[in-house]
């Protein structure tokens, strides 16, 4: 993955950034999204996706967990915002490594 600007990722840890995407922040984009909340219902709304218009979204969940997550909301909002193919989540294939040069991305990740 290649983009003419400087890598930019983002760690949420709460709904409350749809708030802030509304009244404060101006720009919030990013290349790589960390999910919230394993990927819950409430944990990456379309309003934000737009916002951050992430390349790569990584979900940290265990397989199989009795939360059901990811969401299939979110999975659904997930879609619209990053292609299938830059979607990673840890219960399918374990660890998910990244490397950069501040201008490139790689993600390592197990065969899906």
């Amino acid at each position: 993955m290649q983009r003419s600007r400087r890598l930019n990722i983002v760690i949420v840890v709460d709904r409350i950034v749809d708030f802030s995407i509304r009244h404060v922040v101006t720009d919030l984009r990013a290349d790589v999204l960390k999910v919230a909340h394993h990927g819950s219902r409430t944990s990456s709304s379309g309003v934000f996706l737009a916002a951050v218009d992430p390349a790569v979204a990584v979900i940290s969940l265990g397989a199989e967990n009795r939360f059901g997550h990811p969401h299939p909301t979110t999975l659904e909002a997930l879609a619209a915002h990053v292609s299938e193919d830059r979607l990673y989540s840890t219960d399918l294939g374990g660890t998910i490594g990244m490397s950069t040069d501040d201008h490139r991305l790689w993600v390592v990740a197990p065969e899906r």
